[in-house]
């Protein structure tokens, strides 16, 4: 694998950047991967995961009978 640095963003694209790879429980690194592959039309042989939250109010609540 090669490298690449990218000069010159902006500090509002860092932060997002940076946002979205916690909203997205990963690094900023991969985030910036998977862009780039989005981009280019590219298919990643491994979906990512998603996070969802639309359950927590429930989390914990059951009891077994």
């Amino acid at each position: 694998m090669a490298n690449l640095i990218v000069r010159g963003l902006d500090v509002q694209v860092l932060t997002a950047l940076k946002q979205r790879a916690a909203d997205e429980a990963g690094g900023v690194n991969a985030l910036v991967l998977r862009l780039i592959d989005q981009g280019l039309g590219r298919q990643r042989s491994k979906p990512q995961r998603r996070r969802h939250a639309d359950l927590d109010a429930l989390a914990g609540t059951w009891r077994g009978a």
